[in-house]
């Protein structure tokens, strides 16, 4: 019974390592923060080769010591896994298990829309854009961005049966609704019986049952918010003297914020009169830079910071926000009406709201 559980839990790696000497060290590490090696393996003709067994299934790495970039990352799941260690980065490569042939299709697809997203970005820092083309370039990058979400949740979808999904759903967050609570409901019904009893996965039923209570259609619960100049606003009885009220998470030193303030300025500029009100929501923890930042950018809606300091507790860990600027919309009761939108898509859904 012991041989044939080694046998089931056991792996074994075979690679090849593109532009080393005869005789180099590789490191295999069990530890995806810090490095630290339980292994090493020897290259011999350009190849190398490696087998081992786990209790469990997660993230190992084998990588160079002398050039640290160099480095393949993969799952420890059961089967032979084949690897490519290349100079380029970008030519590494990872395949022969379900897990790995989809983590590599992962990171696949998420670098070439990092690259599209880096080229189209490039006018930005240049700087000398208006007001308006940097309002259509940030919609852009907005709508590569939520596909690129969308992408991630179908690989999800497509491996939720191996530890892929199960890592995917555990440790993907998303600024948009591309992975909300229903679809991680969804996922976890899908999960392996032996995958429902994980650590992570209770840990997220748990999140899950906390942030449903800022899910679409709920009641958004008071909440007393520190202003610039030293006074608390109640955000529900703002929120009452607007039909429509955009709650904007942002802070002093995200780019993305201060790139998106031009656009809420518009949108706020074009609605005011029919009714909308926009409440900025800092998760600074430098009161002086958030003060500063305001000053800087010209913010005329109302500004709030949360100094909660139980940090779980504070509206930003309410409404899971994980990526900002994170915007939610919220009727003149408080119900929540959408969240995660940007760019287009959030001019769009205040212009139906408001017609």
């Amino acid at each position: 019974m012991t041989l044939t559980a080694c046998q089931q839990n056991s792996f074994k790696i075979e690679g090849t390592a593109d532009g080393f000497e005869e005789g180099d060290t590789l490191y295999i590490s069990n530890d995806m923060n810090e490095g630290t090696p339980i292994d090493s393996v020897i290259i011999k003709d350009g190849k190398f080769s490696y087998s081992g067994s786990s209790d469990s299934i997660s993230l190992w790495m084998i990588y160079s010591k002398n050039q640290p970039f160099l480095n393949v990352v993969f799952f420890n799941e059961p089967g032979t896994i084949t690897a490519t260690l290349a100079q380029d980065p970008g030519k590494s490569r990872i395949a022969g298990t379900k897990s790995n042939d989809g983590w590599q299709q992962l990171n696949d697809m998420t670098t070439q829309f990092s690259e599209k997203m880096q080229q189209l970005a490039e006018p930005l820092y240049a700087g000398d854009l208006t007001e308006e083309q940097q309002k259509v370039l940030l919609d852009s990058l907005n709508d590569i961005q939520a596909d690129m979400n969308k992408c991630v949740v179908k690989i999800a979808e497509e491996n939720i049966d191996n530890e892929l999904g199960l890592f995917i759903l555990t440790n993907f967050t998303s600024d948009d609704n591309s992975f909300d609570n229903a679809k991680r409901r969804e996922l976890i019904d899908r999960l392996p019986a032996k995958a429902r009893e994980r650590k992570e996965v209770k840990e997220l039923e748990k999140i899950i049952e906390v942030s449903s209570t800022t899910d679409k259609g709920q009641k958004l619960k008071n909440f007393d918010l520190s202003t610039p100049e030293g006074g608390q606003l109640s955000l529900m009885e703002e929120i009452g003297q607007h039909k429509v009220t955009i709650l904007d998470f942002w802070a002093s030193w995200c780019g993305p914020c201060r790139e998106e303030m031009p656009h809420m300025k518009s949108l706020l500029g074009q609605y005011q009169e029919k009714g909308l009100g926009v409440i900025g929501i800092s998760v600074d923890d430098d009161e002086d830079a958030w003060k500063k930042a305001i000053q800087e950018l010209g913010l005329s809606w109302k500004q709030t910071r949360d100094s909660t300091k139980e940090k779980e507790l504070s509206i930003a860990a309410l409404f899971q926000v994980q990526a900002i600027p994170y915007m939610v919309v919220v009727g003149q009761n408080g119900t929540i009406l959408e969240k995660g939108l940007r760019g287009e898509e959030l001019q769009q859904f205040i212009a139906e709201q408001l017609k």
